[in-house]
């Protein structure tokens, strides 16, 4: 008789197996690896979870299949990934560089879009993460982000 779904078995063999990238009992159907796990053996055994903050697509059959999620980094797939430093972001899965926020902008740790770039203190722009120039003379912001720059009060005044 045919094995279910996508279980297999060897000539043969008296039992169907799940194969890498599925789990389930012997003789079942087989479930596919959830995101972010991996099995890469045949047989009943549960899919083991990726590193810290890494993925998988559906059905993962290697370690190596973890990759970093965006905002996060690693020297090689499989690892645990670390954070993106403030000042920078990182849009892509995997490995590669995070990228450096515009000037007189800045983010937040593990940031993983150019948009989480936003204004400092003395800048303004549109929230794109790309467009902050400095407030004009005679105007401040005191806090980060896309807040307006204010009129100086009275009797005080502010270079640009």
């Amino acid at each position: 008789a045919a094995c279910p779904g996508v279980s297999t078995s060897a000539t043969g063999a008296a039992v169907c197996t799940c194969p890498p990238g599925s789990s389930g009992p012997d003789g079942s159907a087989c479930d596919a690896c959830d995101e972010a796990t991996f099995k890469n053996v045949s047989g009943p055994s549960s899919c083991a979870a990726c590193p810290a903050f890494t993925l998988t697509p559906p059905g993962a059959t290697s370690l190596s299949g973890c990759v970093c999620q965006p905002g996060y980094n690693a020297s090689t797939d499989g690892v645990e990934c670390v954070g993106c430093p403030a000042g920078t972001y990182k849009s892509a899965n995997g490995t590669g560089s995070c990228n450096a926020c515009p000037a007189g902008t800045n983010s937040s740790l593990a940031s993983a879009l150019l948009a989480d770039c936003s204004c400092v203190a003395g800048y303004v722009g549109g929230g794109d993460g790309v467009t902050c120039a400095t407030c004009d003379a005679g105007t401040y912001k005191a806090a980060p982000g896309v807040s307006p720059c204010v009129t100086c009060p009275n009797g005080t005044t502010s270079a640009n």
